[in-house]
Formats: C-alpha cells, structure tokens, sequence
C-alpha cells in the first residue's frame, strides 16, 4: 500500500503540484497509521505541508512542482499567502 501511494504521489506532484499533493499524501498517510480524528489529521496534514514547503521553498530555495493549470495559480497564491514569494 505503502510503494502504491508513493507512486501516485509523484504522478500528482506533476498534475496537482507538491504543496495539494503533500497534504493529501501526509493525510492518507495518517489514516491509514490510524489517526482519523480530523481535529488531528488536518492539522498535522497542512502544518506538515506547510513546514516542508517553507524548508524546500524558502530556505533552500528548491523549486518545487506548481503544477498544472490552475493547480499552478493556486499554488502561486498559496505561496503568496504564507509569504515564501
């Protein structure tokens, strides 16, 4: 289960960019460890994502997947938002 999520966490990194494709991942990821309880999942799946991107982003200036159509608008307005641009 483990490989197959990985796999199709990189196919949406391309598709849906890092930042949509992280919180996803990091949330389906608990789930199945057995964290449900959404005052947990969701906290724990955005402020993850949101330290990995400030980390890979900001302070080691990697530039990471946007991806595509308005997955790219939107990430670059979630960039914006946090203050990494």
């Amino acid at each position: 289960t483990g490989l197959i999520m990985i796999s199709v966490y990189g196919y949406l990194i391309s598709t849906i960019g890092f930042a949509f494709a992280t919180v996803l991942f990091i949330a389906l990821w608990c789930v199945l460890g057995g964290i449900r309880h959404p005052k947990t999942l969701i906290p724990v799946s955005v402020l993850g994502t949101l330290g990995l991107l400030y980390l890979f982003v900001k302070l080691a200036s990697m530039p990471l997947s946007r991806g595509q159509g308005i997955f790219a608008d939107w990430t670059v307005a979630l960039y914006r938002t946090i203050g990494i641009f």
